[in-house]
């Protein structure tokens, strides 16, 4: 019996509070940052297309939230259910579907949106301003969909153990992560463009 597992099975409820919630909660507000970082970043450019264009694309990536979610949270009460009854058959079981479920959902999603992207992008009200900037924000996303999906649902099961504390260092690492790529390529894209953008201070 690991650490993870004798404080869910042997810890008072104030200690299981403290274990379980408190992560959980860095762990949304670490979110909220990590939502912000892309429209942070690119509001620096000052250019408006490139704002909505973010905006735009929300709805694909809640979708990929939404398969993550499907995965990882019910995943995640699957395996606590079997690991509360001893069945490590089960859990094991229950992981496995969910990685190659994860896994096969992001191909499969890859594959349909890059083929269907700028159809997509007109769906979801870009016009001839933010097309071009709607498409390049998308088509990375749903490069990167499979990981996406995967990380997402990782990160929830790895709770169904009792590893709230290490779900949470990895979504505080994938933010600071994200944010500093999001600077760099901003820097790139500002070099690369020369005088067209300017940070905004």
């Amino acid at each position: 019996m690991n650490q993870n597992e004798r404080i869910l099975r042997e810890g008072s409820f104030p200690k299981l509070l403290l274990h379980l919630c408190i992560p959980s909660i860095v762990i949304m507000v670490v979110m909220v940052f990590y939502n912000m970082a892309d429209v942070f970043f690119i509001g620096k450019l000052g250019d408006p297309y490139m704002i909505a264009a973010v905006g735009l694309g929300g709805p694909m990536f809640s979708i990929l939230s939404g398969f993550g979610t499907l995965f990882g949270s019910g995943g995640c009460i699957v395996i606590s259910l079997a690991l509360g009854g001893n069945d490590r058959q089960r859990a094991r079981q229950a992981s496995a579907i969910c990685f190659y479920g994860a896994l096969i959902f992001g191909v499969i999603y890859a594959v349909l949106v890059l083929s269907f992207l700028r159809p997509i992008c007109s769906m979801l009200g870009a016009d001839n301003k933010t097309m071009d900037y709607t498409y390049s924000y998308l088509r990375v996303i749903t490069i990167f969909a499979p990981i996406s999906i995967f990380s997402n649902v990782f990160l929830n099961l790895i709770r169904a153990d009792g590893a709230a504390k290490e779900s949470m260092v990895a979504n505080v690492l994938g933010t600071v992560t994200n944010i500093a790529l999001d600077y760099l390529k901003i820097a790139e894209c500002i070099f690369d463009c020369g005088s067209n953008h300017e940070i905004i201070v």
